[in-house]
């Protein structure tokens, strides 16, 4: 009896937890396009918070879904990996937005200097840059 027990009760958790794991793999991504944003604020405020306590800001914007504006700087075509666009923020520092291939094409013939909208997932600070993932440009 007591066998029987255990073994039912080690098949239920297994069964269970390998559902769980079956939803998380499989649950959507959040779109950028649609959600509305965690934090809105300037791609200076944003770099000037990381220049100044990386941890903090790591636990104020990290995985956070940002909206920021500021000034396009460049925009490189990566492909089909999409479109990486710089905004202008401090003397030391960029803002890198990674857009996805389907979010590239509102990107199209923009002129560094032109003032611009975007909303992506912050990844934290890479050297001197902050990055964010998964990006639209907001109108």
């Amino acid at each position: 009896m007591n066998r029987t027990v255990i073994l039912g009760a080690l098949i239920a958790v297994i069964a269970i937890g390998g559902i769980a794991g079956y939803l998380l793999w499989n649950k959507p991504h959040t779109d950028a396009a649609v959600t509305r944003p965690d934090i809105v604020l300037a791609a200076e405020a944003l770099v000037s918070a990381y220049e100044e306590n990386e941890k903090q800001a790591d636990s104020l914007y990290l995985g956070k879904l940002v909206e920021l504006s500021g000034s396009l700087a460049s925009v490189t075509d990566n492909g089909a990996a999409g479109m990486v666009v710089s905004l202008d923020a401090t003397a030391t520092g960029a803002v890198s937005c990674a857009f996805l291939p389907e979010a590239s094409d509102k990107l199209l013939g923009l002129a560094p200097g032109t003032p611009i909208t975007v909303r992506g997932f912050c990844d934290g600070l890479n050297m001197f840059d902050v990055n964010l993932s998964r990006c639209v440009r907001v109108q």
